[in-house]
């Protein structure tokens, strides 16, 4: 046995699972993350996507107060810092097809059903559309996560 380091023992026995693996976004409807934000309790956003949002913020942690402009710099530059999710980013410059986003999805999550697999990505995919929306564009012949032409 490996004796615990003194930083870990605050550490709750039901998040050790969570932290080894790697983290992929929740909410599929990220334009209501400022809302939720904003407001936990907002009755705006529908339960399951209250749910999903606040255990992202949870996860991504953003300063309180900021405006929805300062709000979605702080979530992409916490996402562009995140191996998992940094793993997609890092693809877009050569074109990052809807199959290319299920494989890394299912690379990150073993075992995971191809159904499942795809509804993550679909997922990833809206929050690229969202927080890099300067950056990225999906294209929707194909749904590729391009670079943006200028």
């Amino acid at each position: 046995d490996v004796p615990a380091l003194d930083e870990a023992k605050d550490i709750p026995p039901t998040a050790i699972p969570q932290a080894r693996t790697p983290w992929l976004p929740r909410c599929a409807a990220p334009e209501r993350l400022y809302d939720v934000y904003q407001d936990p309790d907002t009755t705006t956003t529908v339960e399951g996507t209250r749910a999903d949002a606040k255990a992202d913020l949870n996860d991504l942690l953003p300063p309180p107060n900021l405006t929805s402009d300062e709000f979605a710099s702080a979530i992409a530059e916490t996402l562009s810092r995140i191996p998992s999710f940094r793993e997609f980013l890092d693809l877009i410059p050569a074109g990052l097809t809807d199959i290319q986003g299920e494989q890394v999805v299912s690379r990150l999550r073993d075992n995971i059903a191809e159904s499942d697999a795809r509804k993550h990505w679909h997922i990833v995919r809206q929050w690229i559309s969202i927080f890099f929306r300067d950056k990225f564009e999906v294209a929707p012949q194909n749904y590729v996560v391009r670079l943006k032409r200028r």
